[in-house]
């Protein structure tokens, strides 16, 4: 494995050195508690701010956490941007971000850092070193210790002692690897068609996962409260419309939440779509029928309504 080279060539790698200025940057923003959410990874990142897929890897959880992944995207960025180029660097880094966070966010609730990254990176060059140009690029060493890690976050993570985007992890490797090969194929350079074809076919597979499936391949006991908290915000803030939105995308993820169905029935109640409105609050009083207080509330919005009309 090369030795890193000096942080003195930093101004060499502007690829490199810029993702890494930002992730500094962010982490000390964000564990200052300032706010970031704009940055930070949510459904509207598969839809309306696809932005997200790649901020969400800036921000860290501490300095450890920070150090590891810095320090993999130095080793790994420096020999991808001398052999690759800035251009294509920053194409793997931004392809390796948005498919690992999309993945973490289809099976769980998302994630933070360069890890996804780093070991999508770490991928790539693996299956690079088929090629005698990177050959010994990633030895055994480092693949041991990547794979190593691999498992240890898993147990730390199932134990309680340290919550790790493990899938950021395995399919960063598996996009780094494809792309890998992908680009050198195998056996004197065949086969860079079909892998191209299966790195597109898996990023497609990673959105439909992270959209239309997500509420058949998601198991985290959040899911739906990133949108439901952005419906009541609408709701605060007299914006019926995008509480609808909202609103509608947490009972698609979570429909035996009261709370999620109570609300869009508010927000359609409010625009006049009484229809909508009674069926909602109907699903509501249906999940919690002890509820009086709620049940009593929608006999009186129905008789309101009709007295209206």
């Amino acid at each position: 494995m090369r030795r890193a080279p000096s942080l003195k060539t930093l101004p060499r790698y502007p690829v490199t050195g810029g993702v890494m200025l930002c992730a500094v940057v962010a982490t000390l923003v964000y564990q200052t508690g300032r706010d970031i959410s704009p940055l930070m990874m949510d459904f509207r990142g598969l839809t309306s701010q696809p932005w997200r897929l790649v901020t969400s890897a800036l921000p860290h959880g501490g300095v450890v956490h920070l150090f590891f992944n810095l320090y993999w995207l130095w080793i790994f960025g420096t020999i991808l941007e001398e052999s690759r180029g800035p251009v294509k660097l920053l194409g793997a880094i931004i392809l390796l971000a948005a498919g690992s966070m999309a993945a973490e966010w289809a099976v769980l609730n998302g994630g933070i850092g360069l890890s996804g990254v780093g070991y999508g990176l770490f991928g790539l060059l693996w299956a690079l070193g088929r090629n005698p140009r990177y050959a010994g690029m990633v030895d055994t060493n480092t693949v041991t210790l990547f794979v190593g890690w691999f498992f240890v976050c898993i147990v730390t993570t199932y134990t309680g002692a340290m919550r790790i985007a493990n899938v950021a992890h395995g399919m960063g490797a598996v996009l780094g690897y494809l792309l890998g090969l992908a680009i050198v194929g195998v056996a004197g350079g065949k086969g860079k068609t079909t892998f191209r074809l299966i790195f597109i076919l898996l990023l497609a597979v990673i959105y439909l996962s992270a959209t239309w499936f997500r509420p058949q391949v998601n198991f985290s006991s959040l899911r739906g409260t990133d949108a439901a908290e952005l419906a009541y915000e609408s709701l605060k803030a007299g914006n019926n419309s995008a509480g609808i939105r909202y609103g509608l995308e947490a009972v698609r993820m979570n429909p035996q939440s009261v709370e999620f169905w109570w609300n869009l029935g508010l927000a359609y109640h409010r625009l006049g779509d009484t229809r909508n409105a009674f069926d909602a609050f109907g699903r509501a009083v249906d999940l919690q029928p002890g509820d009086k207080e709620r049940a009593k509330l929608v006999r009186f919005l129905r008789a309101t309504t009709r007295q209206v009309e």
